[in-house]
């Protein structure tokens, strides 16, 4: 739905819809393209790491995701944090 409704000059929003992004030539994409297809989380490990050649940002997400996945310890620690998140928010709406 399209509303085109001004509520400020101060910030414009725009919604994406990831399930609907497909990408016709990794090679010539965007940044903003780049960014949509690592959250879409539709590409594979190997697209994935033939889109961060060309986006330096994208790789050093990809590596930092790589490492932390594989850091056994952090990655309980932020399990952890998400399931006291997620206790709080039951505790609080009951």
């Amino acid at each position: 739905m399209k509303s085109h409704n001004k509520l400020t000059d101060h910030i414009e929003i725009h919604f994406l819809e990831l399930p609907k992004f497909t990408l016709k030539d990794m090679r010539k994409i965007r940044a903003s393209e780049a960014w949509i297809a690592y959250f879409s989380g539709k590409y594979s490990k190997e697209e994935l790491e033939e889109i961060a050649m060309t986006t330096p940002a994208i790789k050093e997400a990809v590596e930092f995701e790589d490492t932390f996945l594989q850091n056994k310890i952090e990655r309980r620690a932020y399990e952890q944090r998400e399931k006291a998140i997620r206790d709080y928010y039951s505790y609080m709406s009951a």
